[in-house]
């Protein structure tokens, strides 16, 4: 937070910036290092954890400009991203949401920064292992368009959340974060209203910004069970909005049948792991219950965390 925080009092120089800061019930030093090192920002404190969405709607209620940049805290704004954006945008009065290009800790480009809208075949293509196995393909890559090198401006289906400017009017006209996605793909909704609505979405590589993505090896299985199942519920209710019943019922059906296969192909590791390294072992073990978890959610309730407290995976 305090590296953003940062970035972004480099960028105002540059370009005027009314910051806001939604600290969702956050338990470490953060509204402390705010309130202390930057007196500009505007903070506002929820005594609970409101989730991602409802997070942001609260902070745009105190927004006032004509542009809405939803920036993820562990983020680093290069010099001059935000002016790339806005200057593209103002020229470009259908384009509703613009992103940046996202760079990760290691320099390489984070491709889900520009991607496809959700699919039943992206779906297949991710659990039967083929987009891994043919990741430049633009059939089985065509989700994540790794067949692309992102160096090039262009339109696109939907950009990130975790850094995407967009425009206040269309906020304000056809509504806001959608609430009802505990977390993850809340910028995919907004992308796919956009384009429904006659606007379009744009990618901006001159603008960039540093992706600090967090990778710890401590995430319990719990942890990274409900961060799965929420991703499943995310993809549900989108099938369900814009592609109907039906789709959101095949795409469980997917989430079964994938989910048992990738089960399948761990069995082996698991059955052996007394003779593989620890870290494979721990891996495989993670994933399996990954997978469980994605089982369950499939054939039971879309809530992952009634999936989870009937089956914990501690």
């Amino acid at each position: 937070m305090v590296d953003c925080l940062k970035s972004l009092d480099e960028e105002s120089r540059h370009e005027p910036l009314e910051i806001i800061v939604f600290d969702n019930a956050s338990t470490d030093r953060t509204v402390e290092l705010i309130r202390r090192d930057f007196p500009e920002v505007r903070l506002i404190e929820s005594k609970d954890n409101v989730g991602f969405a409802k997070g942001n709607n609260e902070a745009l209620d105190h927004a006032s400009g004509s542009y809405v940049m939803f920036l993820n805290p562990d983020t680093i704004v290069h010099p001059g991203c935000i002016q790339t954006l806005k200057s593209f945008m103002d020229e470009n009065p259908l384009t509703a949401i613009a992103g940046p290009k996202i760079l990760q800790p290691d320099g390489r480009v984070q491709v889900v920064c520009a991607r496809q809208f959700p699919s039943l075949l992206m779906s297949i293509f991710e659990l039967s292992l083929l987009r891994r196995i043919f990741p430049r393909s633009r059939l089985f890559g065509r989700y994540r368009m790794e067949y692309w090198d992102h160096e090039s401006g262009r339109k696109v289906p939907c950009i990130l959340g975790a850094a995407m400017l967009v425009r206040r009017d269309f906020l304000d006209k056809h509504g806001y974060m959608d609430e009802r996605i505990p977390m993850y793909y809340e910028d995919v909704e907004l992308c796919k209203r956009a384009w429904c609505a006659g606007y379009d979405v744009q990618y901006l590589p001159e603008a960039e910004i540093d992706h600090l993505v967090a990778q710890s090896a401590a995430v319990s299985k719990q942890r990274l069970a409900l961060f799965v199942l929420e991703q499943g519920e995310a993809y549900w209710l989108y099938f369900s909005d814009f592609r109907g019943r039906g789709t959101a019922l095949c795409f469980s059906a997917i989430m079964l049948v994938g989910s048992l296969f990738r089960i399948l192909v761990l069995l082996p590791v698991l059955v052996l792991g007394f003779i593989m390294p620890e870290g494979v072992r721990q891996k495989a073990h993670v994933a399996h219950a990954k997978y469980m978890a994605l089982l369950r959610w499939s054939v039971l309730s879309k809530d992952p965390e009634k999936v989870l407290k009937r089956f914990p995976l501690n």
